[in-house]
């Protein structure tokens, strides 16, 4: 069963949007790896197909950005963040190497049950990095190179798939809803995660962190550096929209201040 995984180099970003799109048509999982600057040139497609419903819970698509948010590996210093919420993709920000492997699978997952693109963003320092990581068993696909499917155009559904009105307005009615699902999922996952809050401490702690991403791991080193390690009560966003503001509220009410840490060169 080797070989089962299909890499393909499009000739630019919008047709990896496009075999993305092609992708949802059954049940496949497939990933589109570009920069900022090319997230722009595939915006229109993955705008559509983000729209889409296909229903096909054991696929799901992931558009891996890569961010540089100081302008020191790419023509322009960016947040995936704003157009990605701009197109109602969903974000995922892993911080830890461990978290940018394991939320692969998390990614498709949440992709294929809630009929949503994932923006996957990483930024420089994560991507020029390294690190050890736990592995598991391989998980071969069902449909693979070797294990082939085939497609019906008369099996294809119209209404779900083809972007023209009144589909469209159908589609964007939906789409609260997903939302809606995809946060549930989410805290399923703990995917937000309030780290350090003491539960027997009545009084409110002083000070608390909102952070996600690298920006995690920055501010945990310097609170290390500092013997703070663990003092301060900190929302680690895994999946920063939709915004949980369920999560966001639990830490507001357990703090006197919050202090929000974030790559900020592109702001």
């Amino acid at each position: 069963r080797r070989d089962v995984v299909l890499g393909q180099m499009a000739n630019n970003e919008a047709l990896g949007a496009a075999r993305l799109n092609g992708t949802r048509l059954s049940s496949l999982r497939a990933a589109a790896v570009m920069k900022y600057v090319g997230f722009h040139v595939a915006a229109d497609g993955l705008a559509i197909g983000n729209l889409t419903e296909p229903n096909h819970p054991k696929g799901g698509c992931l558009i891996i950005v890569g961010d540089d948010s100081w302008n020191e590996t790419t023509q322009i210093n960016s947040d995936s963040r704003f157009l990605a919420q701009h197109l109602h993709m969903p974000i995922l920000e892993p911080a830890t190497f461990q978290e940018i492997k394991d939320w692969m699978d998390t990614g498709f997952e949440l992709s294929g049950k809630c009929n949503l693109y994932i923006a996957y963003i990483i930024t420089t320092n994560q991507a020029d990095g390294g690190g050890t990581v736990r592995v598991r068993k391989n998980r071969y696909p069902d449909i693979n190179i070797n294990q082939k499917t085939e497609l019906s155009s008369s099996q294809i559904s119209i209404k779900d798939f083809v972007m023209i009105p009144p589909h469209t307005s159908q589609k964007e009615a939906t789409r609260a809803g997903r939302y809606e699902k995809l946060l549930r999922l989410a805290r399923e996952k703990n995917l937000n995660r309030l780290l350090y809050l003491n539960p027997k401490k009545e009084t409110k702690h002083s000070l608390g962190f909102i952070t996600s991403g690298s920006s995690y791991n920055y501010l945990e080193h310097a609170l290390f550096e500092m013997g703070l390690s663990g003092e301060f009560p900190i929302l680690k966003l895994g999946m920063t929209h939709p915004l949980d503001s369920s999560a966001v509220n639990e830490l507001l009410s357990r703090v006197e201040t919050a202090v929000v840490i974030e790559e900020n060169g592109a702001h």
